[in-house]
Order: C-alpha cells, then sequence, then structure tokens
C-alpha cells in the first residue's frame, strides 16, 4: 500500500485505500498488455519487465523493460517512488512514445 494513504487508527478507511490502489495496480497491469499488443503496429516487439525494488543503491522503484527492434534487442527504464507508480509511469511512457529506448547489451 502507498504510504500516504495509510490511515493510522482507522482499520476500515486503511483497508479502502489499499483497495483503491490495487485497483489502479491492476488497471495499469492491463493497460500494459494494451501498450504490448498495440506496440507490434510500430515493429517493437514487448519481451518482458522487470520491477527492482528499492535498496541501498537506489532509493526508488524501477522498471526494466526489454524489447525486440527490427535493428535488434532494446531497453528502457523508469524510476518512481512507489510501486504503482513506477509501473503506471512506464505504461504511459510507452503508451506515448516517450521511452528512450537504448541498446541491449545484455539480451
Amino acid at each position: 500500500m502507498n504510504k500516504n494513504e495509510d490511515v493510522p487508527g482507522n482499520a476500515l478507511e486503511s483497508r479502502q485505500a489499499y483497495l483503491r490502489m490495487m485497483m489502479r495496480l491492476a488497471e495499469a497491469l492491463a493497460r500494459f498488455e494494451v501498450v504490448a499488443d498495440r506496440c507490434f503496429g510500430r515493429e517493437l516487439v514487448l519481451k518482458g519487465m522487470t520491477v527492482k525494488f528499492p535498496g541501498m543503491e537506489r532509493p526508488d522503484y524501477m522498471v526494466v523493460v526489454r524489447a525486440q527492434t527490427p535493428e535488434g534487442n532494446v531497453v528502457a527504464f523508469h524510476n518512481a517512488p512507489s510501486f504503482l507508480e513506477a509501473v503506471s509511469g512506464m505504461v504511459a511512457r510507452i503508451e506515448n512514445e516517450s521511452v528512450q529506448w537504448k541498446e541491449d547489451k545484455y539480451g
């Protein structure tokens, strides 16, 4: 659950905030599937998505998306302070074509 939506001392409100967050996450993941299907027309095939959690080396969540183009494999990154913002932000960037794809040296 997003830390900002927790309501100490109010279990019902905290549960409702959790359910709202889960619905937004489900919508973002469903949208990711639609966006992945649309990429075929742009000669871009999404191969996978990885979410790296915050840790000692990075304070934010980082989404890594790998794709294949006629020129070869590419990768893109998106960071955000919450899991939901990271996933939905990457989906939005793919959807509006603002992703900066780079050569995937490991894929």
